[in-house]
């Protein structure tokens, strides 16, 4: 991982962006332990009036915590409409805005400078994605892994004549299933008006199921795969 590491979200509505522009993975691509790298991550959203900017740097393999929050950063958001806004920290290597909001179609600039050194990204927001229907189907073939359950597939309807990328993630009982195996991550052929995307995932009767679907640029669904 190379030290301008810089990772963008920008999040409407059934829809997720996120730009590494600053990221280049190699087929040898690592670093050595100890090193101190900045990782920051920006979310913007059309159904929440603020933007999030977090900005951490690495730990050590054998460290006790995940991160170390960095609190002296700078951080400035500008969208392609002319707005423009210097984040407040918040704690926490937190830094927000509610002067930036979120629009299919835009582009958006992320500057980040740390202790001299300045880190930038521009990502365009896709379009949202266009969820029709979800299917739920219940399925009693027992295997090893215990599958038997309800199981549910996101039907999208696409206009665009290109291939789209989704990620899809899921809230179970108001917990936010987040590991590893639940990165959810789908490429739709060129030229589908219509995807079916399931998800590997069995619920039982009782549960409260909250499903985002968000839109990805290629850039993204790259840099998830290679997670």
């Amino acid at each position: 991982m190379n030290k301008d590491n810089l990772i963008l979200l920008l999040i409407s509505f059934v829809t997720l962006l996120i730009g590494t522009g600053c990221y280049e993975p190699t087929e040898i691509d690592g670093f050595d332990d100890g090193e101190n790298i900045v990782v920051i991550e920006g979310k913007i959203t059309n159904i929440d009036s603020v933007s999030t900017v977090s900005v951490t740097s690495s730990v050590g393999i054998g460290d006790t915590v995940n991160c170390k929050f960095v609190d002296n950063a700078i951080v400035y958001l500008k969208d392609d409409s002319g707005n423009s806004a210097l984040l407040d920290y918040c704690g926490n290597g937190i830094y927000q805005t509610h002067d930036i909001v979120g629009n299919a179609g835009s582009r958006y600039l992320l500057t980040v400078e740390v202790d001299g050194a300045r880190f930038n990204s521009v990502e365009k927001m896709p379009a949202i994605a266009n969820v029709d229907s979800i299917i739920v189907e219940y399925q009693d073939n027992r295997t090893y892994f215990d599958t038997i359950g309800y199981y549910m597939t996101v039907c999208i309807t696409d206009d665009i004549d290109t291939i789209r990328y989704y990620r899809i993630e899921v809230e179970c009982n108001g917990q936010r299933l987040d590991g590893y195996g639940d990165m959810w991550l789908y490429e739709t052929p060129r030229k589908s008006s219509q995807s079916q995307l399931p998800v590997p995932r069995n619920f039982s009767i009782g549960d409260s199921v909250v499903v985002n679907v968000y839109a990805l640029s290629a850039t993204v669904y790259e840099y998830f795969i290679g997670l």
